[in-house]
């Protein structure tokens, strides 16, 4: 059975909603609802749209496990949620950039419209303020989930 087409764009939307991956059965209907449920979980605030489980899985795994979730989050980005938020947010911006691009210093300098060299500082003072080298590029998938977790799980300073 092909999955089911979902409106992801749907204008009398007012709430959040979720649907789950695609159940064989009654027996099923259970993991589908909270599937579902976690699915919308992972909408941002304030978001009135559509999640698929399928599209959103690293999200959905996060929110499962919160508590892991804190952990891998307080790990890697503990120390820079507690600086001052004008700091802050310039950090985990270039964080943010320099995880989505892969871990490339040069796409983040482009994408941060600053030099090549600014990122290597800005790389290098999250390193004094965590302990963590960022520039290692095997730590990538850790350091992209927790920026998502940060994002996802209630009571984090990620920007303000």
């Amino acid at each position: 059975m092909p999955p089911l087409a979902v409106a992801k764009n749907d204008p009398v939307l007012t709430v959040p909603a979720g649907v789950s991956l695609v159940v064989r059965g009654l027996a099923e209907v259970e993991t589908a609802y909270w599937q579902a449920g976690t699915a919308r979980r992972t909408v941002a605030a304030g978001r009135a749209e559509v999640a698929a489980l399928q599209d959103r899985l690293p999200d959905a795994l996060l929110l499962s496990s919160p508590e892991l979730a804190r952990q891998l989050v307080e790990h890697w980005l503990g120390g820079l949620l507690r600086i001052p938020a004008p700091e802050r947010r310039l950090l985990l911006g270039t964080l943010q950039i320099w995880a989505a691009t892969g871990g490339s210093v040069k796409h983040t300098a482009d994408a941060a419209c600053c030099h090549r060299n600014t990122v290597f500082n800005r790389l290098q003072r999250m390193q004094a303020i965590t302990g963590h080298d960022f520039a290692d590029p095997g730590r990538l998938a850790e350091i992209t989930l927790a920026l998502r977790a940060a994002a996802l799980l209630p009571g984090h300073m990620m920007t303000g």
